[in-house]
């Protein structure tokens, strides 16, 4: 027997014992689960939450109606002016107050002078060789009826335009409200002198202004 012998017969139990062993491991059966057992079952994995922002946000309460405007409130008419001003009628015409006026016939050939104090007015017409003096009464539409001392004279309508006759002779005449202090001022003594009789009726005879013409026939007409 040679020396390597027994060598070679170690190495040949080795390669047979490592076949053995790997054989043994590949022919193990699988663990045995216990009886009554239950099985382990590997859990999903839980959905991922939701995106926020793919989530509609809950419907809130209705917009409200736009609230109705305020209602248009009519501005509140302007207080009058001083009572000597009057109010005016459909017509434009002034009606009752305190009022002066100066003009002239429609000739020109006369001055006409009217102060209109509550329902009484006093007029002063002077020209034309006459010289009248006339009063009366102011309706409520403001129309003038207004009569000389003698009764040959007379003047109506309103302040701003009317009728003069005297002794059959008719006129019209329109004039324009004043203040009786730059009237006179501008040079119609007339104004004033009517108004100074138109306030003072009772206290006696006021002197005519000069009449415009010469001398009058009529005077206090």
């Amino acid at each position: 027997m040679t020396r390597t012998a027994p060598y070679l017969t170690l190495g040949a139990v080795a390669v047979l014992g490592g076949g053995l062993f790997l054989a043994n491991g590949l022919a193990a059966p699988a663990p045995a689960v216990p009886l009554g057992a239950t099985p382990v079952v590997a859990a999903a994995p839980a959905a991922p939450p939701p995106d926020a922002a793919a989530v509609p946000a809950p419907a809130g309460p209705p917009p409200a109606a736009p609230a109705a405007p305020p209602a248009a409130v009519a501005p509140a008419p302007e207080a009058g002016g001083d009572g000597d001003e009057g109010a005016e009628d459909d017509g434009g015409e002034r009606v009752g107050g305190d009022l002066d006026y100066a003009g002239y016939t429609d000739d020109r050939d006369m001055t006409v002078a009217i102060s209109v104090r509550g329902d009484g007015a006093t007029a002063y017409v002077c020209g034309a060789g006459l010289e009248v003096w006339l009063s009366g009464s102011v309706s409520a539409d403001g129309r003038l009826d207004l009569t000389s001392s003698s009764g040959r004279s007379t003047l109506t309508g309103t302040g701003e335009s009317g009728r003069f006759t005297s002794d059959g002779t008719e006129r019209g005449y329109t004039a324009e409200a004043v203040d009786a202090d730059e009237a006179v001022a501008g040079g119609r003594d007339d104004v004033g002198r009517v108004v100074e009789r138109a306030e003072a009726p009772d206290t006696g005879p006021v002197r005519a202004p000069e009449p415009e013409a010469s001398s009058s026939t009529y005077g206090g007409y």
